[in-house]
């Protein structure tokens, strides 16, 4: 049976029966009397003749005064055309509407509010779109993000940003009706499953191949030019995944070549991170590997945030920030506890990389609500892209601001600390990561000359 699609929305279509804890009206006299209230012409009835439109429907068998059983009322085609018939839609977009209502089982309680026509879902991928359906709906959204809407329309009018960008960057919950958040609670968990699962299978490889790639390197120091160029790599082939993740199978294919990109410069990282933990902390009894240990406790966050994301009744589910502080809070508990037991790095380390684990796991829980107002439940790839940029943005800001740290602080300063007392640090130069352990001759002459200068001066001393 065909959908009807209105231009006008009826004043009855509006206000939808009640639904029972199944999404169904239990009121089937009030299903009725919408359907009949739609329809284009008016139903004219005879004693003991049925209507001539509603003939071929499926009759529904239940007893004078009860309601028909929920499954057969959400079987009847008659529910179901009822319903549809108060959805305005373009008739472009007739094919997509009903492959989502035959998908949800329903429709979405969403549409049937709405005050503008439905387009088809690629028209919700330009800004124009979104900040039409933001400016001509006030009393739909906030100021705040009818303000927003508007800047992104100048920026892309002027030519700043594309307008996928700019559709990209306007926060307005409800624009897009097909976005994950608009069509119930089961489309909604669907698409966290399925995104959280990509983002914690993802983030356990890396971890296994950089373990592996820790074992197999050693103690070598592979060098600057290699990191540096693993890091390249690694944020070109993120940028190749966010072109091609609607492209199967080159979107898996080039995810788990990031995979083993990452875990490499992941295991590469070892005797750089070593070396500074020696150089900047004297008197260590233990120097381990701790960007391992960021990631391990990385991947054990996401996975409380992915699994109780999903909990929840039918109806609702809790926001996956105010999910993220407890997994923050569970996450820095067995941080804490670790370091207590094994010492694997110096306290100053400890803090650093609890506040990179921190403001990651937070960031994926705010990305993850912001783009199920945006995305389609089938764009399940675009938040791993854009946790992992983040996550890379968030790793390169606080290795700039350590860099930057120990270069202030260098040129022969002591730094005397709880966690590291009578350090040196001999930073203002960049062998920051090798202390004349390297295979680098200058390198090794550069520092042997600064030990030799530090002897003589406490000799004159």
């Amino acid at each position: 049976m065909a959908v009807r699609f209105t231009e006008e929305v009826p004043p009855c279509a509006l206000q939808p029966a009640v639904p029972s804890d199944d999404g169904i009206p239990s009121d089937h006299a009030a299903v009725s009397a919408k359907a009949n209230a739609v329809a284009k012409e008016p139903l004219e009835l005879e004693a003991g003749s049925a209507p001539a439109n509603v003939a071929a429907l499926e009759p529904l068998d239940f007893e004078a005064g009860s309601a028909p059983a929920p499954k057969q009322l959400s079987q009847s085609p008659s529910f179901l055309q009822s319903l549809k018939s108060s959805v305005m839609a373009t008739a472009q977009s007739q094919k997509a509407v009903d492959a989502i209502i035959k998908r949800v089982g329903a429709v979405p309680s969403s549409w049937r509010n709405r005050t503008t026509a439905i387009q088809e879902p690629e028209a919700y991928t330009h800004s124009s779109v979104i900040v039409r359906e933001v400016t001509e709906n006030p009393e739909r959204f906030t100021a705040a993000e009818q303000k927003s809407a508007r800047f992104m329309q100048r920026a892309w009018s002027t030519g700043i940003v594309s307008s996928r960008t700019a559709a990209d960057a306007i926060y307005a919950p409800g624009a897009n009706p097909y976005a994950a958040d608009q069509l119930g609670i089961m489309m909604l968990r669907g698409f966290r499953m399925k995104s959280f699962a990509l983002i914690i299978v993802q983030a356990i490889c890396t971890l296994i191949v950089g373990i592996g790639v820790d074992k197999a390197v050693g103690r070598t120091h592979v060098g600057y030019y290699v990191l540096g160029g693993l890091t390249a790599l690694l944020v070109v082939l993120l940028a190749v995944v966010a072109a091609l993740r609607h492209r199967v199978p080159w979107n898996y294919i080039l995810e788990a070549a990031f995979t083993l990109v990452a875990g490499t410069l992941l295991g590469c990282l070892s005797e750089p991170l070593i070396d500074a933990q020696e150089m900047c902390c004297d008197g260590l009894d233990r120097v381990e590997k701790p960007q391992l240990y960021a990631m391990g406790f990385y991947s054990f966050g996401l996975v409380i945030l992915g699994i109780s994301s999903i909990l929840g009744s039918r109806r609702r589910v809790m926001k996956c920030t105010h999910l993220s502080f407890i997994a923050i809070t569970l996450t820095m508990i067995a941080f804490i506890v670790s370091w207590r037991i094994t010492q694997f790095c110096p306290g100053v380390w400890l803090a650093l990389m609890m506040i990179i684990v921190a403001l990651c796991i937070v960031w994926v829980g705010i990305e993850c609500d912001r783009l199920a107002t945006k995305l389609n439940p089938d764009e399940y790839m675009l938040p791993v892209i854009l946790v992992w940029a983040d996550l890379l943005v968030v790793t390169l800001v606080f290795t700039i601001a350590i860099l930057a740290v120990l270069a202030a602080s260098g040129s022969g300063g002591d730094i005397d600390g709880p966690s590291c007392s009578g350090c040196y640090c001999d930073c203002g130069h960049f062998w920051v990561y090798d202390w004349g352990n390297g295979k680098n001759s200058r390198n090794q002459n550069r520092t042997e000359q600064t030990a030799a200068s530090q002897v003589l001066g406490a000799q004159q001393v």
